[in-house]
């Protein structure tokens, strides 16, 4: 994440990311929300 703040709730478990965080969402998942003011790079492999 380059810059804002968001929350990020997968299977019911919520996180708070911030400007530096990074996560990654594997293939197939289905059930995330992503909710909040930021901005991203996103890759696909």
């Amino acid at each position: 994440m380059i810059d804002g703040e968001a929350t990020l709730t997968v299977d019911g478990k919520t996180f708070e990311v911030e400007k530096g965080s990074h996560f990654i969402l594997p293939h197939g998942l289905s059930d995330y929300d992503l909710s909040g003011d930021a901005e991203f790079i996103v890759s696909h492999v």
